[in-house]
């Protein structure tokens, strides 16, 4: 039989978050898509508009991951405060826009 391990006290890292952050949007921003909203950012939706959502999908890791690589030396914790922060609020925002094609 296998025993899960919990880590106590484990945060995530600011690139961590980032990326999370980011798959997050992608996923509420394809939701909204499919049921008839549309993307906003305007270099969002010319890559949709060219390769589709797969393409938005890839686009949005390769910017992730060289974000992520570039934060090592360049960063500090109040960048990383404010972009976290950022893309917090268009989750927020998606799930809001998700939320009201529903129920109106």
């Amino acid at each position: 039989m296998f025993k899960a391990r919990i880590i106590k006290n484990r945060k995530l890292s600011n690139g961590d978050l980032f990326a999370v952050l980011n798959l997050l949007d992608y996923s509420t921003t394809y939701l909204l898509i499919t049921t008839g909203g549309e993307e906003l950012m305007p270099l969002g939706a010319t890559v949709i508009e060219g390769h589709g959502m797969l393409g938005l999908l890839l686009y949005k890791l390769i910017v992730t991951l060289v974000v992520i690589f570039c934060s090592k030396r360049l960063f500090t914790e109040s960048l990383w405060s404010l972009l976290n922060g950022a893309f917090a609020g268009v989750v927020v925002w998606n799930n809001i826009g998700l939320f009201l094609s529903v129920f109106f």
